[in-house]
């Protein structure tokens, strides 16, 4: 990985300009800090006016790992041209599988409704996926263990670990890496930009191909498929200050 805001960096991010891209961004730990509950994770006025410039210059997705229905009410007067919701599943087009991927997701149920005896664990369910937040518990790394046990039971998930959160989602189903891509071919897009901050948005990251795709991450991480990266998630403002001058 190799910072962004360097000169070559910066060459690649004008490069990336030319080609008409398609920009998108997560949300947690991305356009917004990452909170103690998700419920207290909000864009600020400064940042909601830095993504609406933004937004109006380039054809710009939101694609998170919340619901759709939370990213409308948390970011649906932003000017996104696509608010992609539950790591890629929801927002890109219909899928004749999400009512057999929303069955499997509630016959996971009986597991999850043990998982808040631990303390501190959240269960957030959302319809295609869910996540199991251990940000507070007092232990993280024995509620990891012992989460990590339990979900290992489900049947047809695949986990996917971020930060104090364990992912779950139907095995099979389409991550963020196909999203953007999608998306991208549907808006005749040569290019695109891809911010993320987790290991759900590693699937973006990994894209090869074409139309090529500019990985950015959110903070370092040996190993992450991302070609470069920003120091942290108030540098993101300073990208999307970049992106708005066109």
């Amino acid at each position: 990985m190799r910072p962004l805001f360097s000169p070559t960096g910066r060459a690649r991010l004008a490069w990336l300009l030319r080609q008409q891209p398609l920009l998108a961004f997560d949300w947690d730990g991305t356009l917004v800090p990452l909170a103690e509950q998700t419920s207290g994770a909000r864009m600020d006025a400064p940042m909601r006016t830095l993504f609406r410039a933004v937004a109006r210059r380039w054809p710009t997705a939101i694609v998170s790992g919340r619901a759709r229905r939370d990213l409308r009410m948390l970011a649906g007067d932003l000017g996104a041209v696509a608010l992609v919701g539950n790591h890629g599943m929801e927002g890109v087009g219909s899928d004749r599988r999400l009512p057999r991927w929303r069955r499997r997701v509630r016959s996971w149920r009986p597991v999850l409704e043990r998982l808040e005896a631990f303390p501190g664990v959240h269960v957030e369910e959302k319809g295609l996926s869910v996540s199991v937040h251990f940000r507070q518990a007092a232990d993280r790394p024995r509620a990891r263990r012992w989460l990590s046990q339990t979900v290992a039971r489900l049947d047809g998930a695949q986990v996917i670990p971020g930060k104090a959160v364990l992912n779950l989602v139907p095995a099979g189903a389409p991550d963020k890496g196909t999203a953007v891509r999608t998306l991208a071919l549907r808006l005749g897009r040569r290019a695109i930009l891809f911010v993320g901050d987790d290991v759900t948005d590693e699937a973006a990251f990994r894209l090869r191909g074409s139309p090529p795709l500019v990985g950015v991450r959110v903070g370092q991480r040996t190993g992450s498929s991302a070609q470069w990266f920003v120091g942290n998630q108030r540098r993101v403002a300073s990208l999307l200050e970049r992106l708005a001058r066109g």
